[in-house]
Parts: C-alpha cells; sequence; structure tokens
C-alpha cells in the first residue's frame, strides 16, 4: 500500500503544482506580478507631447551649416604618368614571366619528343625489309612489308627535327636577357 500512497502523493503534488501554475499565468494576463509585494508595480509610460519636446530640443543649439576642413591635394601630374607607367611595366613583366615560365616547361617535353622519334625512327628503318626480303615474301601480312612504310618512317625525321628546332627557339627565348 505504500506504493499506492506515494503515486496518490505525487498525484496530488502535481494537480497542486498545475493549480499554481494556472494561477499565475492568470495573475501575469490581468497585470499582477508576484515579486512579493504589488505596490513596486512600473508606473505606466506617458508620452510626450510636442510641447516638451520643443523646450528639449532647445537646450541643444544647432548650428545652421556644418563645415568639414578637408585638405588640399595637390597631384602632380609627373606622379600619375610615373605610376602608370609603373603599372604597365608590371604587367609587362608578368606577361613575360608567364611566357618564360611555359617556354621553360616545354623545353624538356620538346627534345624528348624529338628523341623518341629519332630512336623510333631509326629502329624502324633498320627493321625495314629490303627490296630481296619484299619480292620473296610479299604476302606476309607483315606491315613493313608495305610500300609506303619506308615513307611513313622517314615522315619521323622532318618532325624531330621540326620539336628540336622549336626547343632551341624556346631556349633561345628564355636566355634573351630582357630589354
Amino acid at each position: 500500500m505504500s506504493e499506492e500512497q506515494d503515486k496518490q502523493d505525487i498525484d496530488e503534488q502535481g494537480e497542486d503544482h498545475h493549480a499554481a501554475s494556472v494561477d499565475a499565468l492568470a495573475a501575469m494576463a490581468n497585470g499582477i506580478h508576484d515579486s512579493g509585494s504589488d505596490d513596486q508595480s512600473p508606473p505606466p509610460f506617458d508620452a510626450p507631447d510636442d510641447e516638451e519636446i520643443a523646450e528639449a530640443l532647445a537646450e541643444f543649439p544647432v548650428p545652421d551649416a556644418i563645415e568639414v576642413a578637408v585638405p588640399e591635394v595637390q597631384v602632380d601630374p609627373q606622379t600619375v604618368a610615373q605610376r602608370q607607367a609603373r603599372a604597365a611595366n608590371i604587367a609587362r613583366k608578368a606577361k613575360h614571366a608567364h611566357a618564360a615560365q611555359f617556354k621553360q616547361t616545354m623545353i624538356p617535353l620538346l627534345i624528348a619528343a624529338a628523341a623518341l622519334l629519332l630512336i623510333l625512327g631509326t629502329w624502324v628503318l633498320l627493321k625495314l625489309p629490303t627490296a630481296e626480303q619484299r619480292a620473296t615474301n610479299p604476302d606476309t601480312g607483315n606491315m613493313l612489308y608495305r610500300p609506303w612504310a619506308l615513307y611513313a618512317v622517314l615522315a619521323a625525321y622532318p618532325l624531330a627535327a621540326i620539336l628540336l628546332l622549336g626547343a632551341w627557339l624556346f631556349r633561345r627565348d628564355v636566355q634573351k636577357p630582357e630589354s
């Protein structure tokens, strides 16, 4: 029975607490504050009328005009021209630096591609069959036995030369002193 009595006590306390909360909310809605005593409530706000506002503003004089001291700055036209020339020079140097970096990156790639073309072209040229071998085995299915194979291999040499020329021109441009 003690458990049932405990539950009943808790229910009664909950109902008492609920009733007290409802009473407090009703009192707040009616403007009654439960802060210990009812006579400490703040006075109601009384909006000032136009005369009171005018009297308050009369205490602070308003100036007729506001003067702001702005220092005179004389800009030398020579200085402006120098700044523009400097900005143009910086832009030119940045563009040149970007181009030089691209060329420095491309030089080893061009040399490697040209070397690869030369090595592969020479190797395939050595593997090409002679005229006697072509005459004895015309239908072997080997691509090196085709009549255009010699021309395809020989095209590697001019391409390698063009790549090496490009690498040399890039190197010359990169090493050229700035003017």
